[in-house]
């Protein structure tokens, strides 16, 4: 449930490097951190007493949204900050509006590579079932994107009749492990395929896309996580999805829509990773539920995407909070 920065290829061995320290112990999409995230909903005591801009607002779906989507907004394929860009000095790093899956709207493509190593392999029947919780993540966030008044489309053919283009597998001749040598290489791997081998400008035209992004799955126990740009070398984000968290339970469609939300521009909102206690203890007290905060992990998806996360999206403009947590600033 984690975020990376991918700074290239030669450097891309360090943002794993960051992660070494629970990867393999953890779940699919960054998961090992959701589960525990998730459960890390303990019973917070504010250490003092926190101004709450306002009551917060109840979260939208697709269901009881009256609102119709604005015009959607094109990204430009793979864009940079802007030169004159204010840039962060409070640590945090932010994808939105940058890198290969810049903007949660219009279509965006997720393409599916399921990796098959010396002792891992995936049956066809463990395919679909990846498959259909990328689907069922991506339906989530569709529907609560158009609460919000936004019109956004992923575009993930998984059919036999296009597999080629959107799902694909990779075979690499190291064994899965839980050391540092597995993941470097791991890391080498999947760096070098999205750099020489898949033509994301190709697919970007084909499908007539604004974004993209690929999600690699890991047959194995380990804890998943975005690889996201922040303004470095590398534009191209990706997921790397381990199906099974350290628990050794398969991975919900609700922690494969937090990484994908991570590729867009949100950001983690549980207790110790990227925001203050304060900010964190906040989002506790009015959105239990923001699924950048926790997730369930059992079936259906039933998180909701806060303001906060909406905000960092882009889907609205701005939110009370930033007047008084702006680290929260976008």
């Amino acid at each position: 449930m984690g975020r990376l920065i991918k700074a290239g290829l030669t450097g891309v061995t360090v943002f794993l490097w960051i992660l070494m320290a629970g990867l393999l112990t953890g779940c699919g999409s960054r998961n090992g951190e959701i589960a525990e995230e998730t459960v890390q909903d303990e019973n917070i005591e504010t250490e003092a007493d926190i101004f709450l801009p306002e009551t917060a607002a109840p979260f939208p779906s697709a269901a009881t949204s009256t609102s119709a989507a604005p015009a959607v907004m094109l990204a430009a394929p793979f864009p940079t900050v802007p030169p004159d860009a204010l840039l962060r000095t409070d640590g945090i790093d932010g994808s939105f509006g940058i890198g290969s899956a810049s903007v949660l709207r219009g279509k965006n493509i997720l393409v599916s590579l399921f990796l098959t190593t010396p002792d891992n392999a995936f049956t066809e029947e463990e395919k679909e079932i990846c498959l259909q919780r990328l689907k069922e993540a991506a339906i989530y966030i569709e529907e609560t994107a158009f609460g919000y008044g936004v019109e956004t489309r992923f575009i993930l053919d998984w059919s036999e009749e296009n597999s080629q283009d959107l799902c694909m597998e990779k075979t690499v001749d190291f064994s899965i492990s839980d050391d540092s040598d597995f993941m470097d290489a791991l890391d080498e791997a999947f760096a070098q395929w999205t750099e020489e081998e898949l033509s994301y400008e190709r697919l970007l035209q084909e499908y007539g896309a604004d974004g993209i992004a690929t999600c690699m799955f890991v047959n194995a126990p380990g804890r998943s996580y975005a690889i996201v740009y922040d303004g470095e070398d590398n534009v191209r984000e990706s997921l790397v999805m381990f199906v099974r968290n350290d628990k050794g339970t398969e991975e919900e469609p609700a922690v494969y829509a937090h990484e994908i939300l991570h590729v867009f521009g949100a950001h983690d909102l549980y207790r110790g990773e990227e925001y203050s206690r304060a900010v964190t203890d906040y989002i506790a007290a009015n959105y239990p539920d923001e699924i950048m905060r926790s997730v369930a992990g059992e079936g259906r998806i039933s998180e909701q995407i806060s303001r906060i996360t909406a905000y960092h999206l882009g889907w609205i403009d701005e939110i009370p909070e930033t007047e008084s947590f702006p680290e929260l600033i976008r």
